[in-house]
């Protein structure tokens, strides 16, 4: 029994440690880029996610800037903007996927209850950077 002991102990000391729990249910962060204002192109984003971790952005077009802050308050932030027009995002276009990882305690269905998460647009339209919170009811936190 103690030689197994040993080499669980010895094979968790060689793989580390991650700072987000492997355990805990995926969560998939997926918004809705209608807007307010119609038309336009994306040319940048915001996002705060209370009680979560970032574990995979993926599905930006060459060309952006990420910057992704996984707090050790549990509180997650994206911010990402392309850095030529060429790089812009349509605003049809389908928005990068998001997977998050829960804080321990915490559920993907609490995230999506709370309506805490934040995601701010920055859309190019007429020559012209327009900031666009999107409201709640368009973020939706699933399990993935």
């Amino acid at each position: 029994m103690t030689t197994i002991s040993s080499l669980v102990s010895a094979l968790v000391a060689a793989i580390g440690f991650t700072s987000v729990p492997f355990h805990a249910a995926a969560c998939v962060l997926s918004f809705a880029s209608r807007a307010t204002t119609p038309g336009g192109r994306i040319a940048a984003l915001h996002i705060e996610v209370p009680n979560a971790a970032v574990v995979a952005l993926a599905g930006l077009p060459p060309g952006w800037q990420v910057t992704i802050d996984n707090e050790p308050t549990w509180k997650a932030k994206i911010s990402a903007k392309a850095i030529v027009g060429a790089a812009f995002i349509d605003a049809a276009a389908s928005i990068p996927a998001i997977r998050l990882q829960p804080q321990p305690g915490h559920t993907c269905a609490n995230l999506d209850a709370t309506h805490a998460a934040r995601v701010i647009l920055t859309r190019y339209i007429n020559d012209q950077l327009h900031d666009e919170p999107l409201p709640p009811a368009q973020i939706h936190v699933t399990t993935e």
